[in-house]
């Protein structure tokens, strides 16, 4: 696959920019939140495995870089492949409109520094590009591209997940150890 490259002090720059991005969980209580009192707790429910299917996908792996944020438009974001040998991170501004705000307010795919999902418009969002993609998909307004962060990708993980998925057909028996090997 390559090198792969420790975020040393080589690439601090970029370390930090991606540490503005969205990364795991985040809590999405808007309706709920909205509806409790203030001695009232809402709670959210993790039931699905998702990080299998998470790390499945290519992860930045080397050869970090800004590029020339002018040389980008929507149409050439919507068009990047989650296969590409290259993933970028974007610094974006949008405006979400009304009617999409109806659509996505209970399970909103943005949020905020604290990690809590909202519908609000942003003048520098971080993400990484399958995140934009969907963002574009669903009806947001990207206004502007203020960073772009470039990167070797590669799914790291995507043999191991491949051979356990094959190790729980092959033994059913020990699907319940598979699984948890692969959490």
């Amino acid at each position: 696959i390559g090198k792969i490259e420790l975020m040393s002090d080589k690439y601090t720059k970029e370390f930090e920019f991606m540490l503005k991005a969205f990364h795991a969980g985040y809590t999405c209580l808007n309706r709920l939140r909205d509806t409790c009192k203030e001695s009232e707790i809402g709670m959210t429910i993790d039931s699905n495995s998702l990080y299998p299917f998470a790390a499945n996908f290519p992860m930045p792996i080397s050869d970090f870089e800004f590029v020339d944020a002018s040389k980008w438009s929507v149409d050439k974001i919507r068009l990047l492949s989650l296969v590409d040998n290259h993933g970028y991170y974007f610094d974006v501004s949008y405006n979400i409109p009304d009617t999409v705000k109806q659509a996505v307010d209970e399970y909103p795919i943005t949020r905020s520094q604290e990690n809590i999902a909202d519908v609000k418009n942003r003048q520098h969002y971080v993400d990484h590009y399958y995140n934009i993609q969907m963002m574009i998909h669903l009806g947001y307004k990207i206004t502007k591209i203020n960073k772009v962060l470039r990167f070797k990708q590669f799914p790291v993980m995507q043999n191991f997940f491949q051979k356990c998925y094959a190790l729980r057909e092959k033994y059913p028996q020990y699907q319940a150890a598979i699984k948890l090997m692969m959490n």
